[in-house]
């Protein structure tokens, strides 16, 4: 299973297969092999990806990291070469190859070279373009290519990305850093290599949800960009205007905006709708803002109107939810948006725990399920949303709700009850994985990655081991299938086959682009 792994951290697609393939060709029909996901067929020496498929060839990777082309049947159409190490399927004609030098160039279907290894790195292609890099792996000399090897935005120093702006053409980003990493310059060129912003000492940042972009100067200040990124309005905010780039800042047709250190808000259009006047705001949800003034908070809706009398502290539930979190006379209680109080301000903490989803469309995350955990005299308890106690205070730390369940530390242990207080997980777990940003535990399809007895592993909700635990460290999974780790201070992958168990591979990265 070698192979797979390595397809992955590669960055070849692992798009699903649920449509039925035109070109017949394309069907995978090989004898003898074992479909482990969607779109991956395990022979006894090797993996066949079937996600991308050109002119019948799928790109297989033998246990010695070989790589070839294989037809529907299995047949090999391409040999392995180790002079012609293919890292990515067709697209257009062409496939991804190094070299033995570790070099990277373009290989027709004839095993051809189009373009002669050149490259220390070529990213996946799409569209017909390919963002490469022509400095070393710690250098940053990108551009971007075609399918016939032209350099479209030539090699030069500065890192390039993908930069489109809603339903605008694709356009690209330049990056010019210093030697801590922080951004000098900027500049955004279209896919034909065309200058659209002049490098400059400059940020620029994009909301695709939004179809808005923005430019921001330390000497001008910041300004919104449409689509084709020409300036919306005359307006200039100033230059630490939140960054468009986090795009839980935008809430809806509503866009955070700071000007003469105060804050407000924009619609999609870059026209002003709330004037920038106060010390803090949040994004719309429900038809309300939390925002701040005179170190007060409280609601307002979109007409600027107050909706609530002022608090110590007031922060939303979660999304979609009308459920805040007010502080005051120092206790903590909950309120609507409508000020009706959920629950009476008499603890010393709340926190909002809930369970939800990733809406993939606003770039947002949604609510499904939730309790409230309480604190008093330095222990958590839970209780519903309506206020009613749930748990009496016991817990050390209560985390995230993911999966039907909650994480909860007792007497130093880390345990997991449901929404009813049920114990799921007996409090046998020393840690367990975090969030690094949240530092929320993390759950993947009822899969858990806890530590016992110094050593970590992975368990289902019912407490049942899915990875034995002997590893320094299991990190963040990849996919269902592949969970990066650390065993004996090595690194190695995990890969997980519920038909066939779990197999533990060596991470060989040298060749890695």
């Amino acid at each position: 299973m070698k192979k797979y792994l390595l397809c992955l951290a590669l960055g070849i697609p692992m798009m699903s297969m649920a449509s039925e393939p035109t070109d017949k060709s394309c069907e995978f029909l090989g004898e003898g092999a074992i479909q482990v996901a969607s779109d991956l067929y395990r022979f006894d020496d090797g993996d066949v990806q079937t996600d991308s498929c050109e002119q019948g060839l799928f790109l297989y990777i033998d246990d010695n990291n070989q790589r070839s082309f294989i037809d529907k049947f299995g047949k090999t159409i391409i040999k392995a070469n180790p002079d012609m190490n293919f890292t990515s399927s067709f697209h257009q004609g062409v496939a991804i190859a190094a070299s033995a030098d570790g070099k990277k160039g373009l290989v027709n279907t004839k095993a051809e070279w189009v373009l002669k290894p050149k490259y220390s790195t070529i990213f996946d292609f799409e569209n017909g373009l390919a963002i490469v890099n022509g400095g070393t792996i710690d250098e940053f000399y990108f551009g971007v290519i075609d399918v016939t090897g032209r350099e479209v935005i030539p090699v030069s120093k500065g890192s390039v990305s993908k930069a489109q702006i809603g339903d605008g053409d694709t356009k690209y980003l330049r990056s010019i850093f210093d030697n801590r990493g922080d951004v000098l310059k900027m500049a955004i060129y279209d896919k034909y290599g065309k200058i659209i912003i002049p490098m400059a000492e400059q940020n620029i940042s994009v909301d695709a949800s939004n179809s808005m972009g923005m430019l921001c100067r330390k000497d001008f200040g910041c300004v919104f960009l449409d689509k084709n990124y020409n300036q919306l309005s005359q307006i200039i905010y100033d230059e630490d205007t939140p960054s468009l780039a986090f795009v839980f800042i935008s809430g809806g047709d509503t866009i955070i905006v700071k000007r003469n250190g105060r804050y407000g808000y924009v619609d999609s259009n870059g026209k002003e709708i709330i004037k920038a006047e106060y010390d803090f705001v949040d994004k719309f949800d429900l038809g309300v803002a939390v925002v701040q003034s005179n170190e007060r908070f409280y609601l307002i809706n979109r007409s600027n109107q107050r909706i609530t009398p002022t608090y110590q502290e007031l922060s939303r539930g979660a999304d979609g939810v009308d459920f805040f979190i007010a502080k005051q006379n120092g206790k903590y209680g909950a309120i609507t948006r409508a000020n009706n109080i959920i629950i009476p301000f008499a603890y010393d903490d709340l926190k909002f725990v809930w369970s939800g989803g990733f809406d993939a469309e606003k770039m947002d995350f949604y609510f499904v399920d939730g309790v409230v955990a309480y604190r008093m005299n330095d222990l958590w308890g839970l209780m519903d949303v309506d206020g009613k106690i749930i748990s009496e205070p016991q817990y050390q730390v209560v985390h995230n709700y993911q999966d039907g369940v909650i994480a909860v530390k007792k007497n130093g242990k880390w345990g997991f009850v449901d929404k009813s207080n049920n114990v799921i997980l007996d409090f046998i777990y020393d840690d367990l994985k975090r969030e690094l940003k949240s530092n929320e535990y993390t759950a993947q399809d009822d899969r858990i990655i806890v530590m016992r007895d110094g050593k970590w592993g992975v368990i289902d909700i019912l407490g049942r081991t899915i990875v034995d635990f002997n590893f320094d460290e299991i990190l963040e999974p990849i996919s269902l299938y592949h969970y990066p780790a650390i065993k004996n201070g090595k690194n190695v992958s995990i890969y997980i086959d519920e038909q066939h168990g779990v197999y533990l591979v060596d991470n060989d990265m040298s060749d890695m682009p």
